[in-house]
């Protein structure tokens, strides 16, 4: 991966094209232009295997990488750390004890999904559809968009709750505005007057900080937007548990 990247940063130098080494904006012209270049690859890469040419198709899945990787540089996103994030978060839908399957298996019966489980690795167990033996997330499935938040926001505050009927939901918040935006979020979505909010012990300062300034008040470890009908209940936790 180093290599590569090396390679496509080279390139891009030589044709003097933007890197960055952190998240910003991108200006309109250069999104438009990624998304086209993007597009033409995926496009190329259809007609590949609709031809079944082996040669059209690395040729095809290549560009598709590099133009990729390409945008990560060029808006500053560390593609390795996040392939990184993502690998956890794919190795998080497998359980870890025959135990854990069967609730897992039982949790999408009560969804109407005949499911199943597989022992693959030592102590790894494999949920599955039964009816086309797709791989089904397990109920320690974490997904990886509160630890990309935090790699991409590293002052960010990070949120988590769980909807109505849902999974597990994460909202990143790095001004006042948007706190009181998740607030409003949460508030709709959580199935309990006093919803609950888990937060890390380690972001509490800048969350109280952030609270200041949106007008939040609190009293009793219940926090509410002055003002509004809502209130939620905020829980300090380790890294650990969240």
């Amino acid at each position: 991966m180093d290599n590569t990247i090396a390679k496509i940063d080279k390139w891009a130098k030589t044709f003097d094209l933007p890197i960055k080494h952190k998240t910003d904006d991108i200006p309109q012209e250069r999104r438009k232009l990624s998304m086209r270049l993007i597009k033409e690859e995926y496009k190329e890469l259809l007609d590949a295997f609709e031809d079944n040419s082996p040669v059209d198709i690395a040729d095809a899945l290549g560009d598709l990488i590099w133009v990729s990787i390409r945008k990560c540089r060029e808006c500053g996103i560390p593609i390795k750390a996040v392939i990184d994030k993502i690998y956890k978060a794919n190795m998080s839908k497998l359980d870890t004890s025959e135990e854990d399957a069967r609730k897992s298996v039982e949790t999408y019966r009560e969804k109407g999904v005949e499911a199943s489980y597989r022992r693959i690795d030592g102590n790894k167990f494999q949920i599955y559809r039964v009816e086309d033996n797709k791989v089904l997330k397990a109920n320690c499935f974490k997904a990886p968009e509160e630890d990309l938040a935090k790699l991409l926001n590293p002052d960010s505050v990070v949120l988590k709750y769980k909807p109505i009927d849902n999974d597990l939901e994460y909202i990143t918040v790095e001004t006042s505005d948007e706190l009181v935006k998740a607030f409003q979020t949460i508030s709709r979505n959580i199935n309990r007057y006093y919803g609950t909010v888990c937060i890390q012990h380690k972001e509490m300062n800048r969350f109280k900080s952030l609270m200041k300034d949106a007008n939040i008040i609190a009293k009793d470890g219940i926090y509410k937007v002055k003002g509004s009908p809502f209130s939620i209940k905020i829980n300090e936790v380790s890294e650990t548990y969240f």
